[in-house]
C-alpha cells in the first residue's frame, strides 16, 4: 500500500510540475541530460523487474495444492496438509469417506496464487519504467527539434495516466483484504448453491468468505442437516467442496441437527435465503 502511494504521489508531482510549464511556456529542457537520465532508468528498471519476475516464479508459493493429483473415485477423509488447513466441528458418528464424483469440477488445476507483495514491487518498478520511458521519448523529440519542448509535459500527462491504470487494482485488492470482504472473484452464491446439493443438507445457517490475503481465502460455513444423515460425512463433503473445488487455505465446518423451530427465526438464515 505505501509502494502505490509512492507511485502516486510521484505521479502528482510531475503532473503538477507539468501543468506549471504548459501555463508558462518558458523553461529550458537539456535534451541530451534528460536522454541519458531516462535511458538509465529504462535500464534499471528492466533489470530489477526481470529480478522481480524471477522472484514471482521460482519463489516458495503455498496453497497451489491441485486436486487433479487425487484419483477421482479414492475415498478419504479431510486431510490436512503443509499446504491445507481444514477444520471440522460437530457432532455425529460414522467414518464415512467421500468421493468427487459429485462434484467434477473439483478436478480441475488450480491458479497459482498472485502474492501481493510481489505485484505491488512490481507495478512500482512499472510505474518508474513508464516515466523513464515518457522522459526518453519527451527528450528524443526535443532533440530532434528545439522547439518541440511541449512534448514533455505531454508526455508527462499520457505516461501518469498508464501508471494510475496500472496501479489501481492492486491498489483495490489491497483495500479488499485490510476490509476483509469477499473476493471480487470469488463465486459466493455458487458455492452457496454447491453446498445445499451435498446430501443429507436441509439449510445453511451461516456462511462467511474473506481473504486473508490475495490467493488466500477462508470459509467458515455452519450447516443444519438431517438429524438422520450421517455428520461427519457431511463434513467430510463440504470441507472436500472448499479445499478443492474454492481453493480455501483455511476452512471450518459446523454441523447441527436441522431444526425448523431455530431455522425460522435465525436471521443469519433469513439473509441467506433471499
Amino acid at each position: 500500500l505505501l509502494s502505490i502511494f509512492i507511485i502516486w504521489t510521484m505521479t502528482a508531482v510531475l503532473v503538477y510540475l507539468a501543468i506549471l510549464r504548459v501555463i508558462d511556456r518558458d523553461y529550458y529542457i537539456d535534451a541530451d541530460a534528460m536522454l541519458i537520465t531516462a535511458s538509465c532508468g529504462v535500464v534499471f528498471n528492466m533489470i530489477i523487474g526481470c529480478v522481480l519476475h524471477r522472484c514471482g516464479v521460482d519463489g516458495h508459493s503455498h496453497g497451489d495444492f491441485s486436486s487433479s493429483d487425487i484419483p477421482a473415485e479414492q475415498d478419504f477423509s479431510p486431510a490436512i496438509g503443509h499446504n491445507d488447513r481444514v477444520s471440522i466441528v460437530g457432532a455425529g458418528a460414522g467414518a464415512a469417506g467421500t468421493s468427487v464424483v459429485q462434484f467434477p469440477e473439483m478436478l480441475k488445476k488450480k491458479k497459482p496464487a498472485d502474492n501481493i507483495n510481489i505485484r505491488a514491487a512490481t507495478m512500482h518498478i512499472l510505474g518508474d519504467f513508464v516515466q523513464s520511458v515518457g522522459v526518453l521519448v519527451g527528450a528524443s523529440l526535443i532533440k530532434v527539434n528545439s522547439e518541440w519542448k511541449l512534448a514533455d509535459p505531454i508526455c508527462t500527462f499520457i505516461f501518469s495516466l498508464m501508471v494510475i491504470a496500472t496501479t489501481v487494482k492492486v491498489f483495490r485488492d489491497v483495500i479488499w483484504t485490510l476490509l476483509e470482504t469477499v473476493p471480487l472473484d470469488f463465486a459466493y452464491k455458487k458455492l452457496e448453491a454447491d453446498l445445499r446439493r451435498i446430501q443429507g443438507v436441509r439449510a445453511i445457517h451461516d456462511l462467511h468468505v474473506w481473504a486473508l490475503t490475495v490467493g488466500k481465502v477462508v470459509i467458515n460455513a455452519h450447516l443444519a442437516v438431517d438429524a438422520d444423515h450421517e455428520f461427519y460425512e457431511v463434513q467430510c463433503e463440504a470441507s472436500r467442496l472448499l479445499r478443492f473445488k474454492y481453493h480455501a487455505w483455511y476452512s471450518t465446518v459446523q454441523v447441527e441437527p436441522y431444526d425448523r423451530h431455530v431455522m425460522a427465526i435465525c436471521k443469519e438464515c433469513s439473509s441467506l435465503e433471499r
